[in-house]
């Protein structure tokens, strides 16, 4: 395996990413031809990869090593020709999702395309690898507007959650956008959004906090900036700079490309059993998902004001009385005056007094008491909800006559 930086093509200023490091090999005989290759956000060291056309309709995690965690398949889908995976928010925008590209087309003859969208699983990252049939799998089917073509490469939008798809073989490939939210009841017609001056692109991603833009060729990888009120479209109207790329005469069909969370810097992998697992870190230092320093997740504020800058801890977009910065942290709707957390509480006949709430995932809880409502107050007993569900706490007696509940998110 070599890694090389190759020429700019076009633009100045370069990003500073670190000499290409092998991870690891791909240990299961099945991943013989990996086209995509996607990080997950939330779970360290797992990484979504799958087969290309005529394997088995599923997707694969492994850890950076290339150990298997686990199989998942795609419960209704047929890999025709899977090309390439994201990952990132969805109709929740408070989780992740797969999204699958079915979008090869060699030949060009394919009526439609599709992306299938599916929550991503948890993964165990010890024992024997799992074994999961994925239900809940929702298909966005999509056609050109200017006819059937080849591609490569699906990115996510993780700011504005549109879908891109990249064609690969004209020479000046196309963007295709394809808008949030996605039809699942029809076929949408999508558009060229922006063209870019080269041609093979086999592999791409948009990075987790939303601001840089990588894809690649089979000799050469380039990255754009994205400035905060950038459109995909605008930032790609730039030129491509040149960052390093994996070259293995082994392993010369290297499609697979991703960004690790945080914008750590970002993976490649080729087909063929036993393929390298290359890392390039990013020495600039990682980036967080908050790019107006504000405490909210950027996908958060686009999904309920459509753009940043506008919530703080200060304003309360439904006039409730709770303030979005509140809002956010509760899990509660901050454009929706019946979205607050509701605590109800009852008294069993023991003296004891029980207190229920509806629970948002991955949500700490403290319940405080106090004798009276000016009173100091004590931390009565803390616990953590991982997904969202009622949650419920007994309080003895003298525990106190006034409670009180926080919430914290990581």
């Amino acid at each position: 395996m070599l890694t090389v930086t190759t020429p700019t093509i076009l633009q100045a200023q370069s990003p500073n990413f670190g000499t290409g490091i092998e991870t690891g090999v791909l240990q299961p005989a099945v991943l013989t031809e990996v086209s995509g290759i996607a990080a997950s956000r939330s779970q360290p060291g797992v990484l979504w990869v799958h087969n290309d056309s005529g394997g088995a309709a599923a997707v694969y995690a492994v850890n950076t090593a290339g150990d298997l965690l686990g199989t998942y398949t795609l419960s209704g889908t047929v890999n025709r020709d899977w090309e390439d995976i994201a990952i990132g928010p969805g109709p929740d925008p408070d989780r992740d999702y797969l999204y699958v590209g079915e979008i090869g087309d060699n030949n060009a003859v394919y009526t439609s395309c599709a992306v299938y969208r599916v929550p991503e699983p948890d993964v165990p990252t010890s024992g024997a690898p799992a074994s999961v049939t994925l239900t809940g799998v929702v298909t966005l089917a999509y056609r050109y507007a200017d006819g059937p073509r080849d591609a490569e490469t699906l990115m996510l939008d993780p700011v504005t959650r549109d879908l891109y798809v990249v064609t690969k073989r004209e020479t000046n490939v196309g963007v295709y956008g394809f808008s949030y939210p996605q039809s699942a009841s029809s076929t949408t017609v999508i558009s060229a959004v922006a063209t870019l001056p080269v041609t093979r692109i086999v592999g791409g991603d948009i990075a987790p906090s939303g601001d840089r833009i990588i894809m690649k060729t089979y000799l050469q990888s380039f990255w754009w900036l994205r400035e905060l009120t950038q459109s995909v479209a605008s930032a790609l109207s730039a030129a491509g700079i040149t960052i390093p790329h994996a070259i293995s005469f082994t392993y010369p069909q290297n499609e697979a490309i991703g960004w690790a969370a945080a914008n750590q810097g970002y993976f490649t992998l080729a087909e063929g059993a036993g393929a390298p697992i290359v890392f390039f870190t990013n020495l600039n230092g990682s980036v967080v998902g908050d790019r107006d320093e504000d405490g909210m997740k950027d996908t958060w504020e686009w999904a309920y004001f459509g753009e940043l800058g506008v919530a703080d801890e200060e304003t309360d977009g439904d006039s409730d009385g709770i303030p979005d910065l509140g809002e956010y942290i509760a899990g509660t709707g901050p454009i929706d005056p019946l979205s607050f957390l509701r605590v109800e509480g009852g008294q069993p006949d023991n003296g004891s007094f029980i207190i229920h709430w509806s629970a948002a995932a991955d949500r700490t809880y403290r319940v405080y008491a106090s004798p009276t409502p000016d009173g100091s107050y004590t931390l009565v007993t803390s616990t953590t909800a991982t997904a969202a569900t009622d949650l419920s706490v007994t309080i003895h007696p003298g525990a106190g006559a006034v409670f009180r509940i926080e919430a914290s998110r990581p």
